[in-house]
């Protein structure tokens, strides 16, 4: 989109509001109260804060599950799907562990991030 379009385009819809939007080109963004994180396709998690509010965070996070041989890396996994929660900023990203899938919540509430992991039956090689 050029320059121009985009002007125009901002002053004819200034007044709308689109409470679900969250424009990415991958992966979903969960912020409130100045913090703002980026949820990558892969579930890495980097931390958008410090330029928008001069908040300081986690520049990059990598999640890990410890299982009977070792550690099993969330962004070695493959990504099965990432979706906002209804119309909240919860980022819900699932991963295909074999017999079992993870699925990793973040949300930002007020400066805080938060991150909770679950493994629940049912992955690919469940069935």
């Amino acid at each position: 989109m050029r320059l121009r379009t985009a002007l125009t385009e901002h002053e004819r819809r200034r007044g709308e509001r689109y409470p679900a939007e969250r424009p990415t080109t991958a992966g979903a963004f969960t912020g409130d109260d100045g913090r703002l994180v980026h949820v990558g396709p892969d579930g890495t998690v980097h931390d958008c804060s410090y330029s928008l509010s001069g908040v300081g965070g986690a520049d990059r996070l990598r999640m890990g599950i410890t299982a009977g041989r070792g550690v099993r890396w969330l962004d070695e996994l493959t990504t099965t799907r990432q979706h906002y929660d209804g119309d909240t900023p919860l980022v819900e990203t699932e991963y295909d562990a074999g017999r079992y899938t993870i699925h990793q919540f973040d949300l930002v509430v007020s400066d805080t991030h938060l991150t909770h992991d679950e493994l629940r039956p049912g992955g690919r090689r469940a069935a």
